[in-house]
């Protein structure tokens, strides 16, 4: 009896670790939207107060400090390493290692440190995900701090769509704004939007956490049997939904409701019904996003599509930029410097592409965007075969909400966000090989 307690306890111990760094993801996802390349600004607005802790973000620091103890966590109660080494778990460090090189070799920009901090946390997050969650992947646990997370930034959405937007604006023209003294143009472009943006930096940023995130945490709730009876959970389940999906409408990404449409049509296509049936209701589906997309964007589309037309200046400085520095590009934080110099008049100033795949292409050259498509890749097609073989899984859900997030990679620049990429890449790790192909030390 005694052996058989001994036996159990490391794994009791093992969980109540996963428990905390699920904890983790869920303070990273609600407190760390701000964009890394933006870090000196945020240090300006640190908060200070008990009452800015609970209301603002938090500084990027601090999600250093908890990658840390994360990643501490990870190794104290990692019990099995994976072997031998595949590509899916070189790659990624090969990326960083490639990184590494260009911002030592392109040492111009004032944050290339800053920014190459971000991607060792993001490497760091890969094999958390690898070591320690994998192992627990159909369980809740890991993911208790993701369901909190996300329950806040739906109140949050909420609270601004009913008026909390106008007292944040107030807050800060009254007490942040005057302590800037460059603001950063995207800032005061947010501001002055009636578009939600919940805790995250802006309402795109929203909108990549919601496509990433839901599906795990739709799964993590109707497996609660523990803690929730079966109506609590269907409840649970359908105020989430909903919520994650009005604040999805308000935060007014185009893309995002695109995506999130797609999403749905894949996880409709695995339902386990008449073959009819299912393709009656994914017609349906499709028929319901793409009307409800037209009339909630009709005006924006007679427009011309302003914010379409300005990623295609982005997207072509980049192309430029690749053309004329192909090897090391032009180094970590630098696109917004060059762009000011090459950009048209007309074309709004920015400091990200709006797009991470050319985003390393600019920024490290066609092998930091070959090692990057590769690593992100070859796990992906991993992903996939397991996802595929088991659907409604978590490894299902873990998968969808990484295909969303590869997609909106196109039009955005969640690498660059903590809240964002930090997470895409703890899934990534934890899909990156089937459990089973682990072995003991």
């Amino acid at each position: 009896m005694t052996a058989h307690a001994t036996k159990k306890s490391p794994n009791k111990q093992s969980v109540a670790w996963i428990f905390i760094i699920g904890l983790i993801l869920g303070v990273i996802v609600v407190k760390q939207g701000n964009p890394i390349i933006l870090y000196k600004y945020t240090t300006q607005t640190e908060p200070r107060e008990l009452l800015e802790w609970i209301y603002m973000s938090w500084p990027t620091k601090v999600g250093f400090l908890l990658t840390l103890v994360a990643g501490l966590i990870a190794l104290w109660c990692t019990q099995k390493i994976p072997k031998p080494l595949t590509a899916q778990l070189i790659l990624p460090i090969s990326w960083l290692a490639w990184q590494t090189i260009v911002t030592l070799v392109t040492n111009e920009a004032k944050t290339p440190a800053i920014v190459l901090l971000h991607f060792a946390c993001e490497l760091a997050w890969f094999y958390i995900g690898v070591l320690a969650i994998r192992p627990h992947l159909e369980k809740w646990i890991p993911w208790a701090g993701l369901v909190c997370g996300l329950g806040i930034i739906i109140l949050f959405g909420f609270d601004q769509r009913f008026g909390g937007l106008e007292q944040t604006r107030k807050f800060f023209w009254e007490h942040i704004y005057p302590t800037l003294p460059n603001p950063d143009p995207e800032l005061i472009k947010r501001m002055y939007s009636n578009r939600i943006f919940s805790t995250l930096f802006y309402p795109n940023t929203l909108a990549s956490v919601l496509i990433l995130c839901t599906p795990i945490v739709l799964w993590s709730i109707w497996n609660m049997e523990s803690i929730f009876k079966k109506d609590a959970r269907v409840l649970l389940i359908i105020v989430f939904s909903a919520g994650a999906f009005l604040c999805l409408v308000w935060s007014g990404s185009k893309a995002g409701w695109i995506i999130a449409l797609c999403q749905l049509t894949i996880a409709g296509y695995f339902l386990p019904v008449n073959p009819q049936l299912k393709r009656i209701f994914l017609i349906l589906v499709l028929l319901a996003g793409m009307i409800g997309f037209l009339y909630r964007y009709h005006a924006y589309l007679q427009k011309g599509a302003p914010s379409a037309e300005a990623r295609l200046y982005y997207w072509k400085a980049a192309l430029k930029l690749t053309a004329q520095n192909p090897l090391f590009g032009i180094g970590q934080g630098n696109f917004g410097r060059y762009y000011a110099k090459i950009k048209p008049p007309e074309a709004e100033m920015a400091k990200l592409v709006h797009n991470d795949y050319l985003q390393q292409a600019v920024e490290s050259g066609i092998p930091g965007f070959i090692l990057f498509l590769s690593a992100v890749g070859v796990c992906m097609l991993n992903a996939t075969r397991q996802a595929i073989r088991s659907p409604y899984s978590a490894v299902f859900c873990l998968w969808l909400g990484l295909i969303g997030w590869a997609l909106q990679s196109f039009t955005e620049f969640g690498l660059y966000i903590p809240a964002v990429g930090w997470i895409a890449f703890c899934f990534l790790g934890c899909l990156a090989i089937p459990v089973n192909e682990t072995h003991g030390r």
